[in-house]
């Protein structure tokens, strides 16, 4: 093959030989590169190898600075909030803060300028109030009020709404998501504008009195699937009567917290170690020390007894059948006296002498507007004998008050007296207000 030019004939074969000398010259620098090509790939595939391990690398690091941070407290104390509508309510956990998790609840009732956040009790002297200011207020109310969070056993009360009809067929609808104590449960009825109902306190329950004059049905309905109603003992109340009478919904349960006990004054438990918070005595001369320091409510107490090994199948401590008290069932014989000592048992009203191997306790939560005698005058309790009352008419009687446990039982001896005195709870709160009603010239006097 020739080609021709300007500069004369070039040709890549040989004039003589016929040969391609062009193809062979590349086919013979190809054979010669072959090394070069092996080398070349080689280094690819080293690169490849070498950014490999370089990733690999990292991805191992970030995994050990990872595993790394749980070995910090932090990591586990650490807490995210966040609210499911940010238009209505934000949230945020404050630095160095350890909120408890889990979901909250919350329903924004109007927005505030100046607003009032209000707590559970604290069940840990360790707990954290959070930062501000902390405003301590003391009063000499003899009632202070029953909170809400305390009810049916510890399990607390559903806020939310009910509707209550007159007889007249008047219905109100009674808002109770702000309310924090039953005062504020009674406040809310007696004030509402619709049905002629007043709530009041007998005890244990909770009482609606229609004022109507009217012959209808008095009912207490949930609105939509509330639970409202029934946490306050009112769920599916009817009848053709002036009167509805709501179920106990202040009884002693697993969830009651111990700070609850005693009119608010807890349950004391010993610092001391191998000091017995509880040292319980059986007939058959077992003696056993409970150690309660772990312990922060009713049911914290009933496990540390009756799941203790040295106890088993001989004694049983439980809540009493009226939800006011313990009781500790000793089911051994012998000659022994059952008898419970230690700093814990005065506080669980356990600290008395046992009839048939049964130690029956004191009270340790009074009804819904009462208060604990034991709990009168700072704590140290107010320990009743008999009294005799004169009214004006110079008739005089006798009130043994030696059984009353809480001041409603006073009132009551007092009431129930031949005199003709009117016992109750004073205006201020602060005490008992008597008042003759014989329409005598004589003194009042006890």
């Amino acid at each position: 093959m020739s080609r021709i030019s300007s500069t004369g004939v070039t040709t890549s074969t040989g004039l003589v030989s016929g040969i391609p000398i062009e193809d062979t010259v590349n086919q013979l620098i190809g054979v010669a590169s072959q090394p070069r090509n092996t080398l070349v790939s080689r280094t690819n595939g080293l690169r490849s190898e070498q950014a490999a391990v370089d990733t690999l690398s990292s991805l191992v690091l970030g995994l050990k600075f990872s595993l790394n941070s749980f070995g910090l407290d932090r990591t586990f104390a650490s807490r995210n909030a966040k609210s499911s509508n940010e238009t209505a309510v934000t949230v945020a956990v404050q630095q160095g803060a350890s909120p408890s998790a889990g979901n909250y609840k919350l329903t924004p009732l109007q927005q505030a300028t100046s607003h009032q956040i209000v707590s559970n009790s604290l069940g840990e002297l360790g707990d954290a109030l959070g930062s501000g200011d902390l405003n301590l207020r003391f009063g000499g109310r003899v009632n202070k009020g029953v909170q809400l969070a305390d009810l049916n056993g510890g399990a607390g009360f559903e806020p939310g709404k009910l509707r209550i009809t007159d007889r007249a067929g008047d219905t109100a609808t009674i808002d109770l998501r702000a309310a924090t104590t039953l005062d504020d449960v009674v406040e809310a009825i007696n004030s509402n504008g619709d049905a002629d109902v007043t709530a009041s306190i007998s005890g244990d329950q909770l009482v609606l009195t229609d004022n109507t004059g009217e012959t209808g049905n008095f009912r207490v309905r949930e609105v939509g699937s509330g639970t409202t109603a029934a946490s306050l003992g009112l769920a599916d109340l009817a009848a053709a009567s002036d009167t509805l009478t709501g179920a106990d919904v202040l009884r002693l349960g697993t969830a009651t917290r111990l700070g609850a006990l005693g009119g608010g004054l807890g349950v004391q438990v010993s610092s001391t170690e191998g000091v017995a918070d509880l040292g319980i005595t059986l007939k058959d001369g077992t003696t056993v020390a409970v150690d309660l320091s772990p312990a922060r409510t009713l049911g914290d107490v009933l496990k540390a007894v009756n799941e203790n090994t040295a106890l088993a199948g001989k004694a049983t401590l439980a809540v009493a059948a009226d939800g006011n008290r313990l009781t500790l069932t000793d089911t051994t014989t012998g000659s022994g006296t059952t008898a419970v000592s230690g700093v814990s048992a005065g506080d669980l009203g356990l600290d008395r002498a046992a009839s048939g191997g049964v130690v029956t306790g004191g009270r340790l939560i009074a009804g819904l507007g009462g208060v604990l005698l034991s709990s009168l005058n700072g704590g140290e309790g107010f320990k009743a004998g008999s009294i005799a009352i004169t009214d004006r008419d110079n008739q005089t009687a006798n009130v043994n008050l030696s059984s009353a446990e809480t001041l409603d039982d006073v009132i009551a001896a007092i009431n129930a007296s031949s005199v003709e005195v009117t016992a109750r709870v004073n205006d201020a709160g602060t005490g008992l207000l008597l008042t003759d009603d014989s329409g005598g010239s004589g003194s009042l006097s006890i």
